[in-house]
């Protein structure tokens, strides 16, 4: 859930797509790149898709920060197409679409430094690979431009880092 500054005492949060609150400060720190990922297990039940429109067949796990969590844009070169998913699990933390992913519960979207240690020991796998969602915004969020200057040299080091993760 979104970090309330004011009640948990919080100069900094880190959030994944577009931001319209106008009381918040807020830098664009880069794009964070998206995948398709599922478990083996659910794979063996389920089925492989062969191309992003069996999406919609299958059970997703949808993300409430996406703009539209139900449709899923996918693109591979110059090809684009949009699915209508649905899932029966709904998040709003990518720690939580990895662990339903990894324990079999549906197809997630998700960015590879996320889905990186899961891929490494197999418990999840790229699927469509020739398939990616647009790059989605991360953004440092503050409430106020007068931050402490461990929190602005911070920012700025996450910000010459994060180009495109």
């Amino acid at each position: 859930r979104p970090a309330n500054f004011v009640d948990s005492n919080v100069d900094l949060s880190i959030r994944l797509g577009e931001i319209s609150d106008p009381s918040l400060i807020i830098r664009r720190l880069g794009n964070a790149a998206r995948f398709i990922y599922a478990s083996p297990s659910y794979l063996t039940r389920h089925g492989e898709p062969q191309h992003p429109g069996e999406l919609g067949r299958h059970d997703c796990i949808l993300q409430s920060y996406m703009t539209q969590p139900g449709v899923w844009r996918l693109v591979s070169g110059k090809r684009s197409i949009e699915v209508n998913v649905h899932g029966r699990f709904a998040t709003n933390n990518v720690s939580m679409t990895l662990k339903f992913a990894e324990q079999g519960h549906g197809v997630a979207v998700l960015s590879p430094p996320i889905a990186r240690p899961s891929f490494d020991s197999g418990a999840v796998r790229q699927i469509l690979s020739d398939w990616s969602l647009p790059p989605m915004p991360v953004h440092a969020v503050m409430t106020s431009r007068l931050v402490p200057a461990r929190v602005r040299a911070f920012v700025d080091f996450l910000a010459s880092r994060l180009t495109v993760i």
